[in-house]
């Protein structure tokens, strides 16, 4: 199940905030640098690709384009299905 009102940042973009998903498996430095790895970007635009949704902020999605974010945020972190 996935909430239509997600817990987004709405200052952040779509692909940020599946990167801040990631926090688990990242070291904090990056995080607290926004120093992504490239195949953790890489892998969050192939995500967003799939769910149809580009770089746009948070705040300017819908409650389905928001759950785009979320099921893209859970596929970028291989959860188990």
């Amino acid at each position: 199940m996935v909430f239509q009102q997600h817990a987004l940042a709405p200052r952040l973009t779509a692909c940020a905030n599946v990167l801040v998903g990631a926090l688990g498996w990242i070291a904090l430095w990056r995080a607290t640098l926004w120093h992504w790895p490239a195949r953790g970007v890489a892998a969050a635009e192939d995500c967003l690709a799939l769910a149809g949704l580009g770089q746009r902020r948070a705040d300017s999605l819908s409650g389905g384009q928001r759950q785009h974010v979320a099921i893209a945020q859970a596929l970028a972190q291989h959860a188990q299905v």
